[in-house]
């Protein structure tokens, strides 16, 4: 998609996949602010290993709770960090 697509940057993308059903995270700043804090990643993830390594946590995050991934996200963007 966002290699054929046009204005699919940024977000365009995750939301486009919900919009039409497609289970997905999304990477929101509190979302990313949760994966530096756990190790996950270092920093906003961008590269194709940073979000690999994204991919795998919600897997297992997947794995072990038997949520859908629009659920973890949600989840995950409301864990207080400090």
């Amino acid at each position: 998609m966002k290699k054929h697509g046009r204005q699919l940057g940024g977000m365009s993308g995750p939301y486009f996949l919900r919009m039409v059903g497609r289970d997905t995270f999304l990477l929101t700043q509190d979302v990313c602010a949760v994966l530096v804090a756990q190790g996950i990643v270092t920093k906003t993830p961008s590269s194709k290993a940073e979000l690999k390594a994204v991919q795998q946590a919600f897997n297992v995050w997947q794995e072990e709770s038997g949520r859908p991934f629009c659920e973890i996200s949600r989840i995950v963007a409301m864990t207080v960090l400090g």
